[in-house]
């Protein structure tokens, strides 16, 4: 999974800080060694272009700073269990961190008072029991027939809204979410019609770290890790070298805090309508309506496991 990486730019970022919806919670943070200096012209960038912070930590004593990144983590993602970084190398000279959570907040809700057990189909070997969300309302629904997969969406509050991609059986997700880019995210959009149905979500929550300096050598950033790199513009003389990228992203899914009002209860249909069941491995998109904004894509194998 990830959250802010593939689509994120900083004018993504001032777009969220401008519209961002009251349950979705991020930050990103530079930690420079404690005897760097830093420019106040590049604490400016940092907090105008990306709304992060500029911290400095003693990494020689790495438990020390690893208890104030965590805390950082944890009061951006308003999360208090929440932990980003361990094992800190004493060495650290600059370390970048960015954080997002996600909680889900369905319009209309879904009513817990129907949640129910259900199998879910891990792959053709693997079923494990769920708690299914249960609701009958119009949606809106889309077919891809390139990457085979069906499209639901379920809009949230504060105006955003999440995509659930269904692969057909047989079909593999992990290539599905290969699949998914910007571009046929907007197409999906556009391709939504309404439909009555009723609708068996699973609960599920996503959480996932990540240390990015392999992934980030491998797209060949590799310079700011070396010694000779030019962080000058940091305010030093020649810079530190970036020593580690940190990145963890939390989506949280489920019908026990979402309020019920009389718009949100089951619609009665003369005949029942059709029963859409995620039942299986699925992809997730939460983006904003008003901006088109990409705010989350990933995958969900197994929705008992993190």
């Amino acid at each position: 999974m990830f959250c802010f990486s593939k689509f994120c730019s900083s004018d993504l970022i001032q777009t969220l800080q401008n519209n961002k919806p009251d349950n979705l919670h991020h930050g990103v943070a530079v930690f420079p060694a404690q005897d760097v200096h830093v420019s106040s012209s590049y604490l400016d960038v940092v907090q105008t272009k990306f709304s992060g912070t500029v911290q400095n930590v003693a990494f020689t004593s790495p438990e020390e700073a690893a208890h104030i990144i965590n805390r950082w983590a944890q009061d951006q993602m308003e999360d208090q269990d929440q932990e980003l970084v361990s094992n800190l190398d004493s060495q650290t000279q600059l370390l970048l961190a960015a954080v997002a959570s996600y909680k889900a907040h369905f319009s209309p809700a879904f009513n817990a008072s129907l949640s129910q057990e259900e199998r879910f189909y891990v792959d053709s070997y693997h079923v494990v029991m769920v708690t299914m969300m249960t609701r009958a309302g119009k949606y809106f629904l889309a077919y891809d027939r390139s990457l085979s997969v069906g499209v639901l969406k379920l809009a949230m509050t504060d105006g955003a809204a999440m995509l659930v991609v269904l692969p057909d059986e047989g079909v593999d997700v992990v290539s599905v979410e290969e699949g998914v880019t910007a571009a046929k995210i907007q197409a999906w959009i556009q391709q939504l019609k309404k439909t009555k149905l009723e609708v068996q979500l699973p609960r599920f929550l996503l959480e996932r770290s990540y240390s990015l300096k392999d992934v980030l050598q491998s797209l060949d950033i590799t310079q700011v890790f070396d010694h000779d790199a030019d962080l000058t513009n940091m305010g030093g003389v020649k810079g530190p070298r970036l020593t580690q990228v940190f990145h963890k992203s939390v989506i949280s899914v489920d019908e026990r805090n979402n309020d019920i009002t009389e718009e949100g209860g089951d619609i009665v249909f003369s005949t029942p309508p059709p029963r859409l069941t995620i039942n299986r491995p699925f992809v997730v998109v939460v983006y904003q309506e008003t901006t088109g904004s990409l705010l989350c894509v990933g995958r969900v194998l197994d929705p008992t496991n993190k």
